[in-house]
């Protein structure tokens, strides 16, 4: 019947339990008897006795069919058996649970000049059933959330490569962000961050001063060997200002001093050195000390984040 992974009999009845019952075993075996030994039953007696076992069902679409076989000894020592309904066995079928979860963050809004705005959505979608999950989907539709001419569509990529991505995904006529043909397996999700769509905005979509901004910086290692001290620097963009004591690494809070941790923030104008983009540091640089990145899955992916404000 598949894997058991663990058994609890009971009775509200007179008797004796096997606490050495598995269910497993050869037969003859005392791992397979569900009573005690000693245990009775009168002319016209009968018991009830509850076996609960859960299991994990090597395939969810066949039929699970036992019995139980019941012996006792009469006074003259007569061997009497019997097998459950009628020699019958009882079926069992589980069934498919099929379940997806899906979630969804603006992880970035970015001036880009003109009154427009730079956009990154991060998105995570999660096989939360039983079973694998066939022509997976994400449908996007950006002309009902922004209104059509008011967006483009820069690209849409699957970081860890799990899934594969749409080309011609245009947040209008074609909605699904997804190419066909892709599959999620029992508790598999799409990156711990998901899928990274960046999108540019027109005017209607705009920031006001204090408006709070989050960016997140994702690293993906997909060669052969393994990375060696990986150091992610990013600039604090013009006209923001760092909001301190937001540094992330994987979820993880970083502080912004150069301490035991791997986060730290250079204040406007400190000299900074590569990989930091401007030694200059006009308006202040994040650097995060990732460390040694595999180039196999789970750990050949992951984030750095952190917050401005526009000023």
């Amino acid at each position: 019947m598949g894997n058991v992974v663990s058994t609890t009999v009971s009775s509200n009845d007179d008797l004796t339990l096997n606490p050495n019952f598995t269910g497993i075993g050869n037969a003859g075996d005392p791992t397979l008897n569900l009573l005690g030994s000693g245990n009775s039953l009168d002319v016209g007696e009968s018991v009830r006795v509850q076996l609960e076992t859960v299991v994990t069902p090597p395939d969810l679409t066949q039929n699970y069919n036992n019995q139980v076989e019941a012996t006792g000894i009469s006074p003259a020592g007569t061997t009497v058996n019997d097998l459950s309904d009628n020699e019958i066995p009882t079926p069992v079928n589980f069934g498919e649970l099929p379940a997806i979860g899906v979630a969804k963050n603006a992880t970035s809004i970015a001036p880009i000049g003109n009154n427009r705005f730079q956009v990154t959505y991060d998105l995570l979608v999660e096989n939360l059933g039983n079973v694998s999950l066939e022509d997976v989907r994400l449908l996007e539709n950006l002309t009902e959330t922004f209104g059509a001419g008011n967006f483009t569509v820069v690209n849409v990529t699957s970081p860890d490569q799990t899934l594969t991505a749409n080309p011609d995904y245009n947040g209008s006529t074609i909605i699904n962000l997804l190419a066909a043909g892709n599959t999620l397996n029992v508790n598999q999700r799409a990156l711990s961050n998901g899928l990274l769509g960046v999108f540019n905005l027109g005017s209607e979509v705009s920031l006001q001063s204090g408006d709070e901004v989050e960016y997140t910086v994702y690293f993906l290692s997909d060669g052969g060997p393994v990375v060696n001290d990986v150091q992610i620097c990013d600039a604090i963009p013009e006209q923001t200002s760092f909001v301190a004591n937001t540094i992330e690494l994987n979820e993880a809070s970083l502080t912004d001093n150069e301490d035991a941790d791997q986060g730290n923030f250079f204040g406007e104008l400190t000299p900074v050195n590569p990989p930091c983009p401007n030694p200059d540091n006009p308006n202040g640089s994040v650097l995060v000390n990732v460390g040694d990145v595999p180039s196999t899955a789970p750990n050949n992916v992951g984030f750095v984040r952190f917050r401005v404000t526009i000023d």
